[in-house]
């Protein structure tokens, strides 16, 4: 979606949604909205040719154009924010067995996103979704510091 039509999902990506690295340097790379073959040839240059590669394949693969659509777009979110959290449920209870957080504050962390992440199908997704994306961007710039 990002190659193909970056506008159906401006504002919808965070890099924090993308737990795979290559993935998450692909989605960074064509983030700041540069042209795909100038991405490619800045990944090249700084050596990071998986990456490039990832971007010439999705370049090259035909588009539907059913994946514009405003529910696609939302699928597609849902489906990353779900992948996202999963993998960042799994650090909260790791934090807790090494002690880092309390019992309660991991509790009451597991039970707000589990929550949110059941609201991802219910009748207001983008509230769920506005507040999945601030809980992982925050994470994930606390993971950076």
């Amino acid at each position: 979606m990002m190659v193909h039509v970056p506008e159906s999902v401006d504002g919808r990506f965070e890099s924090a949604y993308f737990t795979d690295e290559t993935m998450r340097s692909a989605f960074v790379a064509l983030a700041d909205g540069q042209l795909v073959a100038d991405a490619v040839d800045e990944l090249d240059r700084r050596g990071e040719g998986a990456v490039a590669d990832l971007i010439r394949e999705i370049a090259v693969e035909e588009v539907d154009d059913s994946l514009a659509s405003d529910r696609e777009v939302s699928a597609v979110t849902a489906q990353l924010i779900r992948l996202a959290c999963s993998e960042a449920l799994k650090e909260v209870h790791r934090d807790l067995r090494g002690g880092l957080v309390t019992p309660e504050s991991a509790e009451l962390v597991i039970r707000d996103v589990k929550m949110r992440l059941g609201e991802l199908d219910g009748p207001n997704p983008l509230d769920a979704e506005a507040d999945l994306r601030n809980w992982l961007v925050e994470r994930d710039e606390h993971r950076g510091d």
